[in-house]
């Protein structure tokens, strides 16, 4: 008698374990269905966010034209002055190489 109570508990409490693995299982499923809807979506949301609005690509882009003009004179003003400087160490040497004969 007591065995046959216990192997009702048990039957009992492995049906209702079984029971809830099964649902477990296709909640899982239901949400791996859904998963490349919900990424989709998340992709465009994110692409959306990163694209700034008209008027700002417009005014970010004069910044960058200004910004690249500045690079410009600074690299000639550079230029310029690594080639006085060049001339004016050549013009040194050379001063001081008649000098010394």
């Amino acid at each position: 008698m007591q065995q046959s109570a216990l192997n009702s508990l048990e039957d009992k409490g492995l049906n209702s374990y079984l029971s809830e693995l099964a649902h477990w299982c296709r909640r899982q499923l239901h949400g791996a269905e859904k998963r490349p809807e919900r990424i989709a979506i998340a992709e465009l949301l994110r692409a959306q966010r990163l694209m700034p609005a008209a008027e700002l690509c417009d005014l970010l882009g004069r910044y960058q034209t200004t910004l690249d003009n500045q690079l410009y004179k600074a690299l000639r003003a550079f230029r310029d002055a690594q080639e006085w400087r060049l001339a004016t160490m050549a013009a040194v040497a050379g001063q001081a190489a008649t000098s010394s004969l």
